[in-house]
């Protein structure tokens, strides 16, 4: 945590520069989400603080969605694989 923040931090809230590093994403994102009202922020002076929660929940759903995106592309293909080698072999 950098130290200047340790006065006006808010509880339950860390930096966007701290979420950042704390969840391997680049510290614009973290600010994008806040600015997009996908996540819990507040705006201090020139720092955005993030709810960790709110951060948290937000990642589990996108990635949640990455998956079941995965998941039907897989589908979808394994089905037009299929098709395609019944029509090869007609």
């Amino acid at each position: 945590m950098h130290a200047p923040y340790l006065l006006t931090q808010p509880r339950g809230f860390i930096s966007a520069a701290d979420a950042s590093a704390r969840f391997c994403i680049t510290n614009d994102h973290v600010t994008r989400l806040c600015r997009q009202k996908k996540i819990s922020g507040i705006f201090l002076g020139r720092v955005w603080f993030v709810d960790v929660r709110s951060l948290e929940a937000h990642l589990r759903d996108a990635k949640q969605k990455r998956q079941a995106q995965h998941q039907a592309l897989s589908e979808q293909l394994r089905a037009d694989y299929a098709r395609h080698r019944s029509l090869l072999t007609s």
